[in-house]
């Protein structure tokens, strides 16, 4: 699910960094999350689970709470107000499984427009 580019971005730098992990590690937590968001928050909406069941279906084995904090401190999640966490631009990088998947169920995708405000288009 993750392109390419996704390894050369800042934030990827940002997030080994916070997590202290190497390169095959971090994008596999970032793929688990994006693979569990597909399955059972396709809108985006991942905070609707707690952070230990989030951090659990990743096999996360370190200092609990820490994946989440810096995966929401390099931007790859973002705080809502309404449902706690939702990934970040997850209109944008969900696979075209989940995008027909809301499509067939009428549901639209659950959107930041900055970190400060967010819309449900």
């Amino acid at each position: 699910m993750a392109l390419r580019a996704v390894t050369e971005h800042p934030k990827f730098s940002n997030l080994k960094r916070l997590i202290g992990r190497p390169k095959g590690p971090t994008l596999g937590y970032l793929e688990c999350i994006w693979h569990f968001c597909g399955k059972y928050s396709p809108q985006g909406n991942i905070g609707k689970y707690t952070i230990e069941e989030i951090e659990a279906w990743a096999e996360w084995d370190g200092e609990p709470g820490a994946m989440v904090a810096a995966m929401v401190k390099s931007r790859w999640l973002d705080q809502h107000p309404e449902h706690g966490l939702i990934v970040h631009d997850w209109h944008k990088h969900a696979d075209d499984a989940t995008k027909l998947a809301l499509k067939r169920a009428s549901l639209a995708f659950i959107v930041a427009t900055c970190r400060d405000t967010v819309t449900t288009p």
